[in-house]
């Protein structure tokens, strides 16, 4: 039985049993449920953050058949219209039989990119995901034998330069793994509190590194540098990378980004503008939705995979009119300090 004196720790102690010991994990989570209301709301609002689908997928599933799943039907409903895990959704879908599911619906902002299109893509590349990964656990594990088979090798000068071969070898496999998100021990993929703005700054620099550098100014109304999102390093550099990537692709010399910053509530607001063209209003319409191309100015599979990035992180993103230009603007839910 979980210690339900501390909800953080109750929550970090079930997370743990979701992974190993599902079946404890749900008559726990039932024992939750017939508890104290306040530590059950507390439980919740721990599982609703981006990266804790496994978590609400074995939620769903013990609340399911139970007389008392109304008590969290509005948290099933938020988690149904965020939720971008395939088995999660399944699993939640099915605890809301029966339920009108536009009770308790929040308003949502206009969307970059069609839901259906979000959808096909996610689902093709969910399903390559897998097979990627089950692909690079071989050369994964050869690796490992390689790296413990250079160690035991008695040649100080052999095994030197052997063990350099490994390392790189090693570099080669995560940046390949970074790709599909294979993500054995890889802090990349980690979900965490990110301070968002420091972050931008750093994954700037690393940009312009690899590719050409980008001149950036964050123009910060909010007037803190303590904003805080929950994400981890993958989905961000997905969003940000993409976009500017396009900006750099648009312009084609010397490429400057504004950022303007504003704390909206519990969300962080942030309008992107460069010094190049931005979207022209006619092609807001048709730039994004049914007549979706991979080829042309401002269009293609990068601002699929930004609009699929922001979804998981639970946020949103669209066009916004500056100047008469249409501009991408992101909102992202701050986390709780």
């Amino acid at each position: 039985m979980l210690d339900h004196s501390d909800p953080k720790e109750a929550y970090t102690a079930l997370r743990l049993l979701v992974v190993q010991d599902p079946k404890r994990a749900r008559q726990d989570f039932c024992e939750m449920l017939e508890g104290e209301r306040d530590h059950l709301v507390s439980i919740l609002e721990a599982a609703s953050v981006p990266g804790e689908g496994r978590v609400r997928q074995l939620i769903a599933n013990a609340v399911r058949l139970r007389p008392d799943r109304d008590k969290i039907v509005p948290y099933l409903i938020r988690w149904h219209q965020n939720e971008t895990d395939e088995f999660a959704k399944r699993a939640i879908e099915a605890a809301l039989d029966g339920v009108d599911k536009g009770v308790c619906k929040p308003g949502k902002r206009r969307r970059l990119i069609d839901p259906v299109l979000v959808d096909t893509y996610r689902y093709v590349t969910g399903r390559v995901r897998h097979q990627m990964n089950n692909a690079l656990m071989g050369p994964a594990e050869l690796l490992m034998r390689l790296t413990n088979k250079v160690g035991r090798i008695e040649d100080h000068a052999i095994r030197n330069d052997l063990e350099s071969t490994v390392i790189e070898l090693k570099d080669a496999l995560r940046s390949v793994g970074r790709i599909v998100a294979f993500v054995p021990g890889d802090d990349f993929f980690t979900v965490r509190g990110v301070a968002i703005l420091d972050w931008l700054s750093n994954m700037t620099l690393e940009y312009g590194q690899k590719y050409r550098p980008i001149s950036l100014s964050l123009v910060d109304g909010s007037q803190t540098k303590s904003l805080h999102v929950r994400a981890n390093d993958y989905l961000l550099q997905t969003i940000f990378w993409n976009l500017w990537t396009n900006a750099q692709q648009a312009i084609g010399g010397n490429c400057e980004i504004e950022v303007r910053v504003k704390k909206l509530d519990d969300n962080v607001q942030l309008t992107i503008i460069d010094n190049g063209d931005g979207f022209a209003q006619n092609m807001r319409e048709i730039a994004f939705q049914e007549k979706y191309s991979s080829k042309g100015s401002g269009r293609g599979r990068g601002l699929l995979e930004v609009q699929d990035a922001v979804d998981r992180l639970h946020g949103s993103v669209q066009l916004v009119d500056i100047q008469g230009r249409y501009r991408v603007r992101i909102w992202f839910p701050l986390e709780e300090s």
